[in-house]
């Protein structure tokens, strides 16, 4: 009787003591803000661009369309190479973040300003274009 007490003793503790055991948290750490944020902030910005920029006089050639009905403005050419200039910027910012965690928040911080960099040429763009007016 004795052995089963404590075996049952052992068991319960044993149980009580992996219920309360600290387990990996299923949240990022908090470093990771600063990459997720920067991210979203560059994507809205860029977003913010493309939308204020679509199908008008393009002053970047490398966005205008070249040919077509479009010709000199953003429209399907331009839309690809600011998805992937986009998409780009955001996986070599998690990758840059995987890679040296420690470049988290200038990562973050970089990207935040790209973004605030592309929301800027959103508003120029809205001031300038007489569509908007």
């Amino acid at each position: 009787m004795q052995l089963k007490t404590v075996l049952l003793l052992v068991a319960a503790a044993a149980s009580l003591s992996a219920q309360t055991a600290p387990t990996l948290a299923s949240t990022p750490p908090p470093t990771w803000n600063w990459v997720n944020a920067g991210v979203a902030a560059e994507v809205m910005g860029n977003s913010l661009d493309w939308a204020t920029s679509w199908k008008q006089p393009e002053g970047n050639q490398l966005l205008a369309q070249q040919s077509g009905n479009y010709t000199g403005e953003l429209y399907r050419t331009g839309t690809n190479r600011k998805i992937a200039v986009a998409g780009g910027l955001a996986i070599a910012s998690y990758a840059i973040g995987w890679k040296w965690p420690k470049l988290r928040k200038y990562v973050g911080i970089f990207d935040m300003v790209s973004g605030a960099t592309w929301t800027g040429v959103a508003f120029s763009n809205v001031a300038r274009n007489p569509y908007y007016r």
